[in-house]
């Protein structure tokens, strides 16, 4: 591990990742604010300690931030990209400020992090179950972001947290990783986000057969997950009623797919520009939610907005962060705890490609942050 000095007290540096993780679908001001006060910590530290922590994943976004503002400065519409410099900024300074501070914090620190992004997806989960109960909504969602946003960013967790079960640990804390696991699915559920409800399906299941939980646990999951959901839907009948009448709808995707289609063959090198969505979109007219204002897939945005440029930077990127991943789990040099959370983080940025593939992450205010604390996990992870 790498010997990072910092010019902070550890407990400060980790309370306000703590913070920054729980907030995430709170409080869109809190999350600022943490992650602001961090950034800015961040850029005081001493230049030297700031290049030891520099890392290839690192350099991987700094070349993916470089081609933005490339296809920024070369926008179709200059006036709808400029306010990338600083509506995506955010998300770069968190991710060097969570990889330079996550290389200072001890393994304990480190394993309470975690433990808060765990927290805080249970809290965001249990406000959006009650919210639904209340019949406040038609599909479940937290106080600082749609049902888009909290679904996927309870997949993350949800994959996340069941990659950590562990079979020698005690009865009590098994029961305890179980009703987490059970509230945050629940939500997921009640989200009514199809794409994320499988794929947290597909990978909670995969990932209970590998670590071989115990079949008791499986079915007291199952059935509670059932009837915390039933319950909910019995509560919420308008929302169970206009969920089956979706069951086919395909959300406008078909008409994104029909401009992507036509679009997709000019500016192919650089693209239109960032955040044009509004400007060239062929066909806003078919819409049967005239609220839409982006591409709902992270690929399609990238490609269209800065051209094969961006998406060869973007994938470069998703790719380094497996390439190192699994790398170091191959060489086996974890600790076993280590190695359970870096196969964790991993399946965590799996799961999270997997919803940006309907919807959104890596230019959401929210769960970009979330996506650069995954990268920065599996940065510091991966430095032995």
């Amino acid at each position: 591990m790498l010997n990072i000095n910092s010019r902070y007290n550890k407990k400060i540096i980790t309370a306000l990742i703590a913070g920054t993780l729980l907030s995430i679908l709170l409080s869109l001001f809190l999350l600022q604010l943490f992650a602001g006060i961090l950034s800015v910590l961040y850029l005081s530290e001493k230049w030297t300690d700031k290049k030891r922590a520099f890392d290839t994943i690192g350099l991987a976004i700094l070349i993916f931030g470089v081609a933005r503002i490339i296809s920024m400065m070369l926008s179709v519409y200059p006036s709808s990209s400029i306010p990338i410099l600083y509506k995506e900024l955010l998300f770069y300074l968190s991710f060097f400020s969570l990889s330079f501070y996550f290389k200072f914090l001890d393994a304990n620190k480190f394993k309470m992090v975690i433990y808060a992004f765990i927290i805080g997806g249970a809290i965001s989960a249990l406000v959006g179950i009650i919210k639904f109960d209340l019949n406040l909504v038609y599909r479940a969602e937290s106080f600082s972001s749609g049902c888009a946003a909290f679904s996927s960013y309870l997949l993350v967790v949800v994959v996340f947290l069941a990659s950590l079960y562990d079979r020698e640990e005690t009865t009590i804390k098994k029961y305890v990783w179980l009703g987490i696991l059970t509230l945050i699915s629940s939500g997921i559920i009640l989200s009514l986000v199809r794409t994320n409800i499988v794929i947290a399906l597909i990978l909670v299941a995969g990932i209970m057969i590998y670590r071989r939980v115990n079949i008791k646990y499986i079915l007291i999951f199952g059935i509670s997950v059932s009837v915390i959901c039933a319950a909910s839907f019995k509560l919420n009948i308008g929302a169970f009623n206009w969920g089956m009448q979706r069951l086919t709808y395909l959300s406008n995707r078909d008409i994104i797919i029909k401009g992507f289609i036509e679009l997709a063959d000019e500016h192919p090198v650089f693209g239109y520009g960032p955040r044009t969505f509004h400007d060239i979109f062929p066909f806003k007219k078919e819409f049967r939610d005239k609220g839409i204002g982006s591409w709902h897939n992270d690929f399609i945005q990238v490609y269209i907005e800065s051209g094969a440029i961006g998406l060869i930077t973007f994938l470069f990127l998703i790719i380094l962060l497996f390439y190192e991943g699994l790398g170091t789990i191959r060489k086996n040099q974890l600790p076993d705890q280590e190695k359970k959370t870096l196969l964790g983080l991993l399946l965590a940025v799996t799961a999270i490609i997997g919803s940006g593939l309907t919807a959104g992450y890596i230019f959401s205010p929210t769960l970009s942050i979330l996506f650069a604390y995954l990268s920065a996990g599996i940065g510091r992870l991966t430095e032995f």
